[in-house]
């Protein structure tokens, strides 16, 4: 700590302090990591799903129920309404008991229909994340390994792509996956660029890849693998695209071959 005018400035670290800082980190980050269960999983896209209306919106466009007078009225007293009890013998009687239940019905039974409807886009909902679940931990646990991956980000047009450092964590298992998700592909100043790696799993952040792949919306279209922040990774090449990823142009691949960090 260096005393300055009354104020007190920490020493800059030097450069094999900020190496060990940066290990410390990496190992602080793997020595939580872990897969999640789908209890888990399943919990945290559930509330997720609820507060960005998902569910209703699932309801209303995929699992839309139509209740009838026996939902209806089975749902009532389920909630602790009183629900008049039929009359077996007299007519009159059943009249008055079926007006009784038609003006129940008929207050609450879009309430009920949106009350079933939201409960079966949920059983779709979990039904979809454990399949989705299902596949991440396989893929984890027999497939990423030793494979490859792709990642692609727009840089300034000043920064050389194959000295660049501190790639990021996002990366996709499937080359076609990989979008730069900021910036422009060409705007004169950026660059839009894919690396080209290796998946080492002891790098791979379990817990975010499950999240990431379970998620109904994104998990099967971004195909991601994450990794620790500051891991190693060993980069093959990065494309340098001409005019963007998606547009025709000469793109130029620039060999690394050496080892990066995310």
């Amino acid at each position: 700590m260096i005393k300055y005018r009354g104020h007190n400035y920490r020493e800059a670290l030097t450069p094999q302090q900020k190496q060990l800082k940066r290990q410390y980190r990496l190992e602080q980050q793997m020595k939580g990591d872990g897969i999640p269960s789908f209890e888990e999983v399943w919990e945290y896209h559930k509330d997720r799903a609820a507060s960005k209306g998902s569910v209703e919106d699932y309801a209303a466009d995929y699992t839309r129920v139509e209740a009838d007078e026996y939902d209806t009225l089975e749902w009532l007293q389920q909630q602790g309404a009183k629900v008049p009890k039929e009359p077996r013998y007299d007519a009159d009687d059943h009249a008055a008991w079926q007006e009784q239940v038609d003006a129940l019905v008929e207050e609450h039974q879009e309430t009920v229909s949106q009350y079933l409807s939201e409960q079966k886009a949920l059983e779709y909902l979990k039904d979809r994340t454990e399949q989705l679940y299902d596949d991440a931990v396989h893929r984890l646990e027999y497939e990423l390994d030793g494979e490859e991956c792709w990642r692609t980000v727009s840089l300034p047009t000043n920064i050389d792509p194959a000295q660049h450092d501190g790639l990021g964590v996002y990366w996709a298992y499937d080359e076609y996956a990989a979008e730069a998700h900021w910036g422009s592909s060409y705007k004169g100043d950026t660059q839009q660029v894919t690396y080209h790696a290796k998946i080492d799993l002891q790098y791979v952040d379990k817990d975010g890849t499950i999240y990431a792949n379970t998620d109904e919306s994104l998990g099967e279209e971004e195909k991601e693998v994450r990794f620790h922040s500051g891991a190693p990774i060993y980069v093959y090449a990065v494309t340098v695209h001409e005019h963007g990823k998606h547009r025709r142009g000469d793109d130029e691949v620039l060999d690394i071959n050496d080892w990066r960090t995310t």
